[in-house]
């Protein structure tokens, strides 16, 4: 498999949708996830976490990628390789990535979750899902509620369900049946 190790952003607020390359990445990567978070200056700052690397490993690794320098990436660790996680940005001011779930080796599903902070470049364990998934889709309804729905648990099976998360309590709560 060929793949393209050039990292493209996308201006959605541009009437013109175009992409602009930044820089290309050492590494190639698939079934990472991530978010915009925003840095302690306030600028919307690109990172991405975990993935597949070319050898079929899941990998630890996550990127920051700074706006307007193109050689400048800050790399750091999340606790578990993950790939196939689904995440959401929260904390005050936007400046967290909550991770979700995912497989940190083929078939071993996790139902961990991890807070990345932007300002101090680390990661701490968050609540433990109600459920081993990955594939799933994990949405912010607003600034303090968040929806799990579908992905594939450990089995290799679909899942046809809901979990909701309470941002603010860091509590979990099981949902209905799709």
């Amino acid at each position: 498999m060929n793949r393209v190790h050039d990292v493209d952003v996308i201006d959605l607020n541009s009437t013109e949708t175009f992409c602009t390359k930044m820089f290309p990445l050492e590494e190639t990567y698939n079934e990472a996830t991530g978010g915009l978070v925003t840095s302690a200056g306030g600028t919307p700052t690109p990172i991405f976490c975990g993935g597949l690397e070319e050898m079929w490993t899941y990998t630890k690794k996550c990127h920051v990628l700074w706006f307007g320098n193109e050689t400048n990436t800050d790399d750091f660790n999340i606790q578990i390789a993950r790939g196939n996680a689904a995440s959401i940005v929260v904390g005050e001011n936007s400046q967290t990535l909550f991770i979700t779930g995912g497989m940190s080796s083929p078939w071993n599903t996790l139902d961990s979750t991890e807070y990345l902070t932007l300002a101090t470049l680390s990661s701490e364990w968050g609540p433990p899902m109600p459920d081993h998934v990955w594939g799933h889709c994990f949405v912010k309804v607003n600034d303090t509620f968040a929806i799990s729905a579908g992905g594939t648990d450990q089995t290799g099976f679909p899942i046809a369900k809901t979990n909701f998360f309470d941002i603010e309590a860091k509590v979990w709560t099981i949902g209905n049946n799709l």
